[in-house]
């Protein structure tokens, strides 16, 4: 029934010589309208002809911007697990994340300790090893940062355990 009505609209619009537009919104569900959804847009091509080619580069300030806004970033631990527990000797350890959709040139992780940031610059690679971990437990959250040191994304905080290992006699 949808599929019938979808092509109807198609139809009706293509011989009335209007636009049709598809997005995606933030939900997943694709819609169709005659309006664009956004500043920009390009309709769809519905009897074979092209619609013209910008020529605009797409490494400049301003695109980088559309896209970075219209991408969902997210950051996930893969190292450590939460609730892990380390040794007080092994207080310096691999951390790692994941992020979506990717990490981007220019683009860096802060890692912090009990809310405090373990680097002064963003480090540009998904692992890092933490040192001087002391014994206790922490709590560790990741940042995504842009090239222009905005915070896109935070990880979910985890929980780890650093055990005082005791001094043999």
């Amino acid at each position: 029934m949808i599929s019938c009505l979808l092509l109807l609209l198609l139809a009706t619009t293509a011989m009335a010589g209007g636009k049709l537009y598809r997005y995606v919104d933030p939900n997943g569900m694709v819609h169709f309208t005659d309006q664009p959804p956004t500043r920009g847009a390009k309709p769809m091509v519905l009897d074979g002809s092209r619609p013209a080619v910008s020529k605009k580069k797409w490494d400049d300030a301003a695109s980088i911007e559309i896209v970075r806004n219209a991408t969902r970033f997210a950051v996930h631990w893969t190292l450590p697990t939460p609730g892990q527990t380390f040794k007080e000797v092994d207080s310096n350890f691999l951390v790692v994340v994941s992020v979506m959709p990717g990490l981007a040139k220019g683009f860096g992780i802060h890692f912090y300790v009990d809310g405090k940031a373990q680097s002064t610059k963003p480090i540009p690679d998904i692992k890092a090893t933490l040192h001087g971990i002391g014994a206790g437990k922490h709590e560790l959250v990741a940042a995504l940062i842009s090239h222009e040191g905005k915070e896109l994304a935070r990880s979910k905080p985890i929980n780890i355990e650093v055990k005082a290992t005791l001094a043999k006699k």
